[in-house]
């Protein structure tokens, strides 16, 4: 019979794994996503003048990379 140390363990160490899995989910939706919209992102966005929504666009589109959500806890 396992001893509850090594139980809490175990669990311990399946909840941290099911949390890389939905990270790296998370992570290979959004590059999906952002690969899948560059194109239009580039003609409508990269190529104009510099302004205020610009910025806060390119802000929200590059954050989520870089949040520390997305960080590991190990």
């Amino acid at each position: 019979m396992a001893e509850p140390a090594q139980t809490e363990l175990t669990t311990l160490a399946e909840t941290l794994m099911v949390g890389r899995y939905a990270t790296t989910a998370g992570a290979v939706v959004w590059l999906y996503d952002y690969l899948l919209t560059f194109s239009a992102e580039y003609h409508y966005v990269w190529t104009k003048k510099w302004s205020l929504v610009k910025a806060l666009y390119l802000i929200v589109r590059i954050s989520p990379p870089i949040s520390p959500s997305y960080q590991h806890p190990l």
